[in-house]
């Protein structure tokens, strides 16, 4: 993914939320899930901090993304 880590990050965060949101969860529901909290969801969702290519590989694997997906965004 091409672009300054800031255009990557939050490129990553608009993916994150839009894969939560076709699912209709909510982050609490996200994080209740994955044993997470639902502020670490929307963190993650809203750039705010870095986001660890595990958490993306867990979210992914919940939301049930394909593994091209995947691998795209834990790249991000």
């Amino acid at each position: 993914m091409a672009g300054s880590p800031t255009a990557r990050r939050r490129r990553l965060s608009i993916e994150l939320k839009k894969l939560r949101e076709q699912s209709a969860l909510t982050c609490a529901q996200v994080g209740q899930a994955l044993d997470w909290s639902g502020s670490k969801v929307n963190r993650m969702e809203t750039g705010s901090g870095r986001v660890q290519p595990s958490d993306v590989d867990a979210l992914c694997r919940f939301y049930v993304t394909s593994d091209e997906l995947r691998e795209f965004l834990k790249r991000s």
